[in-house]
């Protein structure tokens, strides 16, 4: 007969009131792999924030036990009512739109559904609409829209990899005049939009969507200066700067790919991505996630340094692989052989950037106890078979050991040579 002594751990249903490492370590080591690497790492994905720590425990909290859709189906949302009555006073605020505006504040799961909702509530089949396509900057799901196409019903204004702000006045004009709905899609900015330091597009659109809504004021600067560090190094970045939070830089005339140039943050521990304009010749960055952790303009300059070491070095390894293959590309940034310094040149890089990634703090994080899974290390382990006569495989286990005071790096590389 079960207890009504609320004091009493229910002895059958002990797993529900145990900590995550306690009741799953496989699934706490993810949580702490993936900690320990943004703690080490550079995140510069233009849509990605720093969560604060009251956004983690609110979204973390027991009132994802109830399940309230749109429509209150179920009993007892009472508390779900007053927390979304909440949410929606707030948003209003936020934008200063309290008398004009209603908004849903109920999530949607990824980023194609609340631009799909939006459509649907204003256009019917078979209308036309117009958007940036993918490969002029536009999102994913705006869809490719070709600008021959007249008369449109809804006409959308936003992108996932442009660099300056909209004209929202000028839009509406084209849309009076065609008769067609304006819906803006600021899933990157609608933070600096309340925080108004972008054009607010509220004035003049029929409906807004957004995605990230942290921005705090110093992401526009640092954006600025990231971009005025790569105009100093001899690079041109698209549109000669940025007016937001995200820049562009083509490497066309470098005779490098987004794809490659990725890979060698992705092992340096920065983590950038190549858009699809122009065959994968376009990165985009921003300064969103790092503004957060109190990195400033100054610091900005030291990330601009990087990304610069990064091109260089990308030259190296290019003419080290001997071919514009990917996998050749991988395989020289990845592994050392006599007479090549691509791979060194790498792992020294690495040390730096990582020994700069630690000295700033994490929101969400305590870094005076963070400290890096045991589990978490990484085998590289590369085999070749010389047919000649000789075998070798070369290991090199890399693993973190985290203290108090500090954090050291251990490397250690085995080679064992056999005939065969």
């Amino acid at each position: 007969m079960a207890t009504a002594n609320t004091a009493l751990q229910p002895l059958c249903n002990k797993v529900l009131y145990v900590p995550l490492a306690e009741t799953d370590p496989e699934v706490q080591n993810i949580v702490d792999k993936e900690t320990w690497r943004q703690y080490s790492g550079l995140e510069l994905i233009p849509s990605e924030v720093q969560l604060s720590r009251t956004a983690i425990e609110a979204n973390g909290s027991i009132l994802t036990n109830k399940y309230s859709p749109g429509a209150r189906y179920y009993g007892w949302n009472e508390y779900i009512d007053e927390l979304e009555n909440i949410c929606r006073k707030r948003a209003l605020q936020a934008f200063n739109l309290a008398s004009k505006w209603g908004v849903n504040v109920q999530p949607y799961s990824g980023s194609l559904y609340p631009s799909f909702a939006a459509r649907t509530a204003l256009i019917q089949p078979q209308d036309r609409l117009m958007g940036l396509g993918l490969p002029d900057g536009g999102h994913l799901t705006h869809g490719c829209y070709q600008g021959n196409i007249f008369n449109p019903h809804l006409i959308i204004c936003g992108a996932s990899a442009y660099p300056r702000d909209w004209d929202y006045a000028a839009l509406k004009a084209i849309c009076e005049k065609e008769g067609a709905y304006l819906m803006a899609d600021i899933a990157h900015t609608s933070g600096l939009i309340a925080a108004q330091q972008l054009n607010n597009p509220f004035d003049y659109c029929d409906v807004c969507n957004h995605k990230t809504l942290r921005g705090p004021r110093a992401v526009i600067p640092n954006a600025k200066t990231l971009a005025s560090g790569l105009l100093e190094h001899g690079y041109k970045p698209q549109t000669g700067g940025t007016g937001n939070h995200l820049v562009l830089w083509d490497l066309r005339p470098l005779g490098l790919t987004g794809s490659k140039v990725e890979k060698v943050c992705d092992l340096l521990g920065i983590t950038i991505n190549t858009n699809f304009p122009r065959k994968c010749r376009i990165i985009r960055f921003g300064t969103s996630a790092l503004t957060p952790r109190n990195i400033i303009e100054d610091d900005v300059k030291v990330v601009a340094g990087f990304l610069h070491r990064v091109i260089q070095l990308s030259i190296v390894l290019q003419k080290e692989a001997g071919s514009k293959m990917l996998k050749d590309f991988i395989r020289v940034a990845t592994t050392e052989s006599e007479g090549k310094v691509g791979a060194q040149m790498v792992r020294e890089l690495r040390k730096e950037v990582v020994a700069f990634a630690r000295k700033w703090s994490l929101p969400g994080a305590d870094v005076s106890t963070i400290q890096r899974s045991k589990r978490n290390f990484k085998i590289a382990m590369t085999l070749r078979l010389h047919w000649a006569g000789v075998d070798w495989v070369r290991a090199q286990y890399e693993n973190s050991v985290s203290t108090a005071n500090g954090i050291s790096d251990t490397v250690l590389e085995i080679s064992v040579f056999g005939q065969h």
